[in-house]
C-alpha cells in the first residue's frame, strides 16, 4: 500500500480514535470519516470546529463546506479537507524524515 496514504490514515485515525487497520482504501477512509463528521455536526460543533483548528483544516474552505453555495454534503465536503490536510502533513513529514536519514548516512 502507498506510504503517503498509510501515513495520511494513521494521523487521522489518532486523531478520531478508530482502528486505521480497518480501513482498505481513501474512498472507505472517506466514508468513516464523514459519518463520523455528520455525527459531530449533528451533536457536538464545537468539538468538530476544535478538532478542525487542532488539525489545522482551512477555517475558509470548511465555512464554504458549510455554506448554502456548496455543491457537496457537508459532512463528506470536510472529510475531504481534513484527509487532503494530512496528506499535506503526511508528505511533509515523509520528505523531512528521507532528508534526515541522508545526513545522518552521509
Amino acid at each position: 500500500m502507498d506510504t503517503i496514504f498509510n501515513t495520511t490514515k494513521q494521523l487521522i485515525a489518532q486523531h478520531f480514535g478508530f482502528d486505521a487497520n480497518q480501513v482498505q482504501d481513501e474512498a472507505h477512509l472517506e466514508q468513516v470519516l464523514a459519518k463520523f463528521i455528520s455525527f459531530l455536526l449533528e451533536n457536538r460543533l464545537e468539538q468538530l470546529f476544535s478538532g478542525l483548528y487542532r488539525l489545522d483544516v482551512d477555517e475558509q474552505k470548511v465555512r464554504f463546506a458549510l455554506s448554502t453555495l456548496a455543491t457537496e454534503p457537508a459532512d463528506l465536503a470536510i472529510a475531504r479537507l481534513i484527509i487532503a490536510r494530512q496528506r499535506q502533513k503526511a508528505v511533509t513529514r515523509l520528505l523531512y524524515q528521507s532528508d534526515e536519514k541522508d545526513e545522518f548516512f552521509s
